[in-house]
Order: C-alpha cells, then structure tokens, then sequence
C-alpha cells in the first residue's frame, strides 16, 4: 500500500512538472509570435505553427516504443471530429495571434484562460452534460472578471481585446470535441489528425486572404520553426500530463500561464498591465478554479 501510494505520488509529481514545462513552452511559442507578429499576418503564421508543430509530433512517433502500434490505428474514426477540430483551432490561433500582436502579452493571455468557460457552457448541448448551480455561478462570476480586464466601456477598449475570447471559443470547442473521439484512440493520434487539419485551414484561410509574404531573413525561419516546434511540443506535454494521473489533479496548475506570461510579457518586452488585469483576473482564477473542483468532486 506504502508502495502504490509512492509511485501514484512520483507520477502526481511528474505530471505537474511535465504539464507546467508545456504551459512553459506555449508561452515561449506566444513570445515567438509577438516577435513575427509585425511582418507576418497571423494567418500566416498559424500555417507556419501548424506545419512546424508537426516536428514533435512526428519525432514522438519515430523513436516510441509504441510505433508499430501506432501505424496500426492512424486511420480513426470519426474523421470529421479531426476535421472540424481543425477548423476550431485554426480560427482560434488566428484570434489569439492578431490579439497578441496588438495588445499587451500578459493580457492577451490572461483572457484566453476563458477556455474552462466555454467549455463548461459547450459541453451542454455537445456532450449532453449537466451543470449545476455551482458552475453556472462559477461562468458568471468568471465573465464578469472577463468585463473587467476588456472594460468595454473604457476610451482606450479596442476591438482586439474580445479577439482572446474568440480564440477561448475555438480552443474551448476543441477540447470538448475530442471527448466525442472513442477513448481508445491515443492522445497523439487525435492530435496528429487535427494538426494536419489545421495546416489545410491555415492554407485556405491564407489563399483567401492574399496576405502571404516569403520569410525574409534567416533569423525569421528560426523563430518560425522554434514558434512550432515550442507549441507542438507544449501541446504534446500538456496531453502527456493529463495521461500520468487525473486531468482534475493537473488543471488548477494552467493558471501558472498567466504568471509565465506576465513575467516573460515584462522581461522581454517591458509590459506590466496591473491596471488592466486587476481585478478581473482574480474572477477568472477563481472561477476556473471552482469548475475544476467541482470536477474532482464528481471524479471522487
């Protein structure tokens, strides 16, 4: 018994580190963009993510000892789910990429931790769920906090400040329509089918749109290929975590995110937006929070 419950703790221990690493590199991923985001449309550079995310992907699948097993399943069913996930995450990067670009890093962020919101409303009519009194007062109270940092009524709000809620839109689908996947499907499979997806919407978003321009030095392809290589790899660790124990155990600690990113929004580019997150941030921690423990109660 001693034993078992030292092991469930070394994983519970890993499973933090490794999903904290992740949050770590998405952050460094958004660093990328906002570098790119002055000579590159986003729509671009969701392309460039999404074809250079695929690296990780693909280097898991070489060197796992799983592989053979792998090649065995990569034709899924449901392939529309992937396909429509997609779409999701495509519109959800354009979102967040163009807010990145022209509003503080720290905030941009702050307000794409959404997501648990969207998804507790989402899973609703998508996966027939039932939410009580306790999580409809935790997505009120969390959007209220989402007023307060885009304060609408403000003389400096912008229309680039509602573009993270869109992007917790896309994100938030997402998420709730992989649960529709049968769980036997590997984690990295469903991901690998809905990053390819992506590329082809990033493709026709950027046909459509005629913003394309060739990458005009050697430094930009670098921080491209880092920019895909960190979100991939963020993305893959995040799912890597929610496998070593319960995803109820690891989600409180997402909201580490917004302390990565307001640290590396004022190293590196010198932003400090206490005025605008506070308080609302404070609503949406504690909203996100209070959804996760209800959660874990069920689980329990």
């Amino acid at each position: 018994m001693v034993s078992k419950l030292s092991t469930d703790y070394k994983s519970f221990k890993l499973a933090i580190l490794t999903y904290l690493t992740g949050i770590f590199f998405l952050n460094m991923m958004s660093v990328m963009i906002k570098f790119l985001g002055d000579s590159y449309s986003p729509i671009q550079i969701s392309l460039y993510r999404n074809i250079f995310g695929l690296i990780p992907i693909l280097l898991i699948f070489l060197f796992s000892t799983k592989f053979n097993e792998y090649k065995n399943s990569l034709i899924i069913p449901k392939y529309w789910i992937a396909i429509l996930r997609g779409a999701c995450i495509t519109f959800a990067q354009i979102c967040f990429f163009t807010a990145l670009v022209h509003i503080e890093f720290a905030t941009a962020t702050a307000l794409s931790f959404a997501t648990p919101l969207v998804i507790t409303i989402l899973s609703i009519p998508i996966l027939k769920q039932v939410v009580g009194i306790w999580r409809w007062s935790a997505v009120i109270f969390g959007f209220s906090g989402v007023f307060m940092i885009v304060n609408p009524t403000s003389d400096i709000f912008s229309f680039y400040s509602i573009l993270p809620l869109g992007a917790a839109i896309g994100y938030g689908l997402s998420m709730v329509l992989v649960r529709l996947f049968p769980r036997d499907i590997p984690s990295n499979i469903i991901q690998g089918h809905s990053q390819v997806s992506s590329i082809f919407f990033s493709v026709l978003f950027l046909v459509i749109s005629f913003k394309y321009i060739e990458i005009q030095n050697f430094k930009d392809f670098i921080f491209f290929m880092l920019m895909g290589t960190f979100g991939g790899l963020g993305v893959f660790l995040l799912i890597a975590a929610f496998r070593m124990t319960k995803p109820v155990n690891v989600a409180p600690f997402e909201y580490f995110g917004i302390l990565f990113a307001f640290t590396l929004g004022w190293v590196i580019f010198g932003e400090a937006p206490f005025q605008d997150l506070f308080p609302g941030i404070f609503a949406i921690i504690s909203a996100g929070l209070l959804i996760f423990w209800r959660e874990k109660r069920k689980v329990l």
